[in-house]
């Protein structure tokens, strides 16, 4: 059996394509197809091969390569370094949907268990079906269980599957559950606390308006804290489902869940030839290196992802049991 076929056998799994390579690479080492200092196949060779993209390819060769499993060789490609794969814990990790901030969260839990364990990744996509379904496939075939669940009766169902002593609850604070481990985002408290430290550069605008697309499942406690804040700070507040430019005027500020929306309301403060953080405030949700230097810089309000995954993977290591709040903060930049 060759490596290709390996592949091909969990093509079509709930996995990302690039954990589906890595996860081939490794059981072709587990299974002798692959021994030490063999070369594996080129980026072309894979693509032909495998129909993969560069971007895929690349990412799965980065993980093996943090993970030791491989070693670059310059001008020659890429060799096996060492053939023993099997890790003390084998995480089963099941994430919403994929984001940029899902990977860091995903290479810092990489860090974290350094030699001693390997990660797979799942999505669910907020579909209650695919998420029992990769539960129950997966059953008894990993050390832990990591989940990012949602609220729906049929995926706490699926949970009570999971032994007590192998379940994890990451990001989520509504599917909590009793003497299960977690690390948790406290949603409203973080928008009303993040608001509140910065209440004078808000209090400056007319009206804050709440961009909140609800079919993208954001959870509903943020617009709870978003409308305690404007009310415990005397500021108008409103909660809109997308962004109309027509609605856009000098001396709003607007809080924004979607980098798309962030986009529409940047052009629109261009097009008037407007100045943020002086005609209009801007808040964006969850920060990226991009928004660093976007417009001058733009503010957010923005969960640690490094640290949710560090803290996690220590909780695991230790074998602690505890629900700890995930860290979340403001970070001022110029656009208010």
């Amino acid at each position: 059996m060759s490596l290709y076929q390996i592949y091909k056998e969990n093509e079509f799994g709930g996995e990302s394509k690039y954990i589906q390579l890595v996860n081939a690479i490794k059981k072709s080492i587990e299974k002798g197809v692959l021994k030490k200092s063999d070369r594996l196949p080129s980026i072309t060779e894979f693509r032909q091969n495998l129909g993969l993209g560069k971007e895929t390819i690349l990412k799965a060769i980065e993980v093996l390569k943090e993970e030791g499993v491989i070693t670059a060789v310059h001008g020659k490609g890429f060799f096996v370094q060492k053939t023993s794969v099997s890790r003390a814990y084998r995480l089963f990790v099941l994430f919403d949907e994929f984001s940029a901030y899902k990977k860091n969260l995903y290479h810092s839990m990489l860090q974290g268990l350094k030699e001693k364990g390997e990660v797979q990744i799942f999505f669910h996509h907020y579909n209650p079906k695919l998420f029992n379904k990769l539960i129950a496939d997966n059953l008894g075939n990993f050390t832990h269980y990591v989940i990012m669940p949602f609220p729906n009766k049929q995926v706490v169902d699926s949970l009570q599957k999971i032994p007590r002593d192998k379940l994890y609850i990451l990001d989520r604070n509504e599917v909590l559950l009793p003497g299960v481990p977690a690390v948790f985002q406290d949603y409203e408290r973080d928008v009303y606390e993040g608001f509140w430290e910065i209440k004078e550069k808000l209090t400056k605008y007319e009206k804050l308006f709440l961009v909140f697309p609800s079919h993208l499942n954001h959870p509903a406690s943020i617009v709870k804290g978003f409308k305690r804040v404007c009310k415990d700070i005397n500021l108008p507040g409103e909660v809109v489902e997308t962004v109309d430019s027509s609605h856009i005027k000098e001396g709003q500020a607007w809080f924004i869940m979607e980098d798309n929306d962030l986009v529409t309301v940047v052009e629109e403060v261009q097009h008037k030839h407007w100045q943020i953080g002086k005609d209009l405030g801007v808040i964006s949700y969850n920060d990226t290196p991009m928004k660093r230097i976007a417009a001058g810089g733009i503010t957010t309000l923005s969960t640690d992802f490094d640290w949710m995954g560090e803290t996690l993977i220590k909780m695991i290591i230790t074998r602690k049991d505890n629900q700890v709040r995930c860290n979340c903060q403001i970070t001022d930049r110029g656009s208010l």
